[in-house]
């Protein structure tokens, strides 16, 4: 469910519209999938003194004030070996993540000369930033 709540100009002038997403499945990439709960925000036209349009991805930039987002441990993995580690030189390859017992399991090959088979179990966070911590236990 999208919601526009509202403008932030007189009508001619918007460059900004509050809005609501619930419950959307957004496809990042193949075989990546991101739960959008909810996010509130604004889309920031790109334009000057021109709208933003939803069909239109290329105008406008969206800032979230809130929400929650999730992704499954297969989505996490795909998302992480086919974007993220995906370079030349990658440190870590075939990466596969689990959750058990409350903790983010994930193991891979790590490229230190030789390539080292890994796991890794940890606990999720956030930095007062933003950004994810993981926290091996």
């Amino acid at each position: 469910m999208v919601g526009l709540l509202a403008s932030t100009a007189t009508p001619g002038s918007v460059t900004s519209v509050a809005v609501a997403f619930r419950n959307l499945h957004l496809h990042v990439a193949e075989g990546v999938v991101m739960e959008v709960r909810h996010i509130e925000g604004a889309m920031l036209s790109t334009r000057s003194g021109r709208p933003p349009v939803f069909d239109d991805q290329n105008s406008f930039t969206l800032r979230i004030d809130s929400g929650e987002i999730a992704m499954t441990p297969a989505s996490l993995a795909r998302l992480l070996n086919d974007h993220v580690f995906s370079y030349e030189g990658s440190p870590l390859r075939n990466l596969e993540l689990s959750i058990e017992d409350g903790h983010l399991k994930q193991k891979g090959t790590l490229r230190k000369g030789l390539p080292v088979p890994f796991t890794i179990i940890a606990d999720l966070s956030t930095t007062p930033d933003g950004r994810i911590k993981v926290h091996p236990i």
